[in-house]
Parts: C-alpha cells; sequence; structure tokens
C-alpha cells in the first residue's frame, strides 16, 4: 500500500495532477494491473528474448538492437573519436586550431544534448530520429564533397559542418536510442532486452572505431561519404523497395494490449 501511495504522488508530480485527478488514477491503475498480470507470469526465460509471442518480444528487442546499433553507424565516434585527426590531416589545420575546434565542437555537442529533451518530447520520438538522422546524412555528404577539395575555404566550411553534425547528433541520438530501446521493451524482460540493445551499441562503437584509420589511411575523404546515410541504408534494405521506406518506419510503431506492455504515448 505504501508503494502504491508513493507512485501516486510521484505521478502526480511528474504529471502536474491532483492526487485524485481521474486520469492519474487511471494511468496508476493501468501500472498496478501490468505489473500484476506479469506477475501471475511463469519465472522469465531466457529464450523468451528469442520468441514472438503475443508481446512481440523479439520484435522489441531487434528494434531496440537496430536502434542502439544506429546510433554508432551515424559515424559520431569518427567525429567525436578523431576529431584532431580528422581536422589535421582532412581540412590541413593546424595542431592548435584543430584542438580548439574539438574542444568547441564538443562543448556544443553537450548544448545540444540538453535540448534533447525539448524535441524528443515535442516532435515526439520516430520524427525526431529520422528529421535528425537526416541531417546528418546531409552534413556528412556535404563534408565529403568540400573536403574532396583542395580548396582553402571549403575545407573551412567542412570543419564547420562537423558542428551542425554533432546538433543534429545531439538533440536526438546522444540518448534517444537508450531511451526508446528501453521504452518498447516489455516489462518482463525490459533489463534484459536494454541490455542486448545497449551490447548492440558497444559492438558497433568497437567497429566504427577499428575501422576509421585504415578507411582514412586508404580512401581519405571517401570515409565520410560512407558515412551520410547509414540509417537510411538499413532502413531500405528492410523494405521491398526504395519507395515504401518511409511507409515501412511507420508501421514500426507497436501496439499491443494495456495489461502486455505499457508504451510511452503515441508519437
Amino acid at each position: 500500500m505504501l508503494m502504491v501511495l508513493q507512485a501516486t504522488h510521484n505521478l502526480s508530480k511528474l504529471r502536474n495532477l491532483a492526487l485524485d485527478d481521474a486520469a492519474l488514477v487511471a494511468e496508476r491503475d493501468a501500472i498496478i494491473a501490468s505489473f500484476e498480470a506479469q506477475s501471475q507470469m511463469a519465472p522469465f526465460s531466457y529464450r523468451e528474448l528469442f520468441e514472438n509471442g503475443k508481446t512481440k518480444t523479439l520484435y522489441r528487442v531487434a528494434i531496440g538492437t537496430f536502434i542502439q546499433a544506429a546510433q554508432q553507424l551515424t559515424g559520431i565516434n569518427m567525429v567525436s573519436t578523431y576529431a584532431n585527426k580528422i581536422l589535421q590531416e582532412s581540412f590541413n589545420l593546424s595542431p592548435s586550431m584543430s584542438h580548439f575546434i574539438a574542444a568547441m565542437g564538443g562543448l556544443e555537442y553537450a548544448l545540444c544534448s540538453i535540448l534533447s529533451v525539448l524535441l524528443i518530447e515535442g516532435l515526439g520520438r520516430r520524427k525526431s530520429f529520422m528529421f535528425t538522422a537526416g541531417g546528418m546524412g546531409v552534413c556528412f555528404a556535404i563534408i565529403a564533397g568540400l573536403t574532396s577539395t583542395t580548396d582553402r575555404t571549403c575545407q573551412l566550411v567542412a570543419a564547420g559542418f562537423l558542428f551542425l553534425f554533432n546538433t543534429f547528433f545531439g538533440l536526438a541520438w546522444v540518448g534517444g536510442p537508450f531511451l526508446y530501446s528501453a521504452e518498447i521493451a516489455p516489462l518482463r524482460c525490459r533489463s534484459q532486452a536494454n541490455a542486448i540493445a545497449s551490447a548492440g551499441n558497444w559492438l558497433f562503437c568497437f567497429v566504427v572505431v577499428m575501422i576509421i584509420p585504415p578507411a582514412f589511411a586508404n580512401i581519405g575523404w571517401k570515409t565520410v561519404s560512407l558515412r551520410s546515410f547509414p540509417a537510411a541504408d538499413v532502413c531500405a534494405d528492410l523494405s521491398s523497395n526504395s519507395c515504401i521506406t518511409v511507409h515501412y518506419l511507420r508501421r514500426l510503431q507497436l501496439r499491443v494490449r494495456p495489461h502486455h506492455l505499457l508504451l510511452p504515448r503515441r508519437d
């Protein structure tokens, strides 16, 4: 009973509603019903993570892992880990200027990460991901084109687009994938499903960081062009043709009954 009262109090603060508000009481009762339904099931088995029953667990785990992997496939660790090297070798900047720009990029990246709360909650998760992923792809495409020349002005403009790339990433992708993979996982196996998704994140982080040095050594500025539209490429592969990629993404919205899982509001 004490836990129920505490939960009601927390929801009241979170939603800014009175303790006896009808909407708040309904949400609290739905949470309790979901918890009780989960408690009455048999003990959890890791085999459930790879089964598609009523809760579509495998489907949810796959989406969570995909969105976490896509975070790394955007190329963020190419920018953050090798910023100094890229600025010096691809943009022909001095070591001191490279360090300064990289530091300012990190600061700007952190500030945009704070604003992500407003964008994700205001625009919605799916729209935020697609909008910012498109922005990052455009930035890398422009950077690849500008750094393919030896014109000094083009190289400096390309360095500026690194800031814009960080802006798009910080607005949705820095924390959004971790939030989304946890939200769509069933309550019964949320920690286990999110662990698998996080493992996918770290796996692709390792892959990206390890392949960047030899890629720059062998193909130079073309490495950036390879990172232009990674998320769109994966989505296109999952669709039967490129014309229905957006339609496919819209169908990723999961619909289940309340006693199966409490999902966030539809975005």
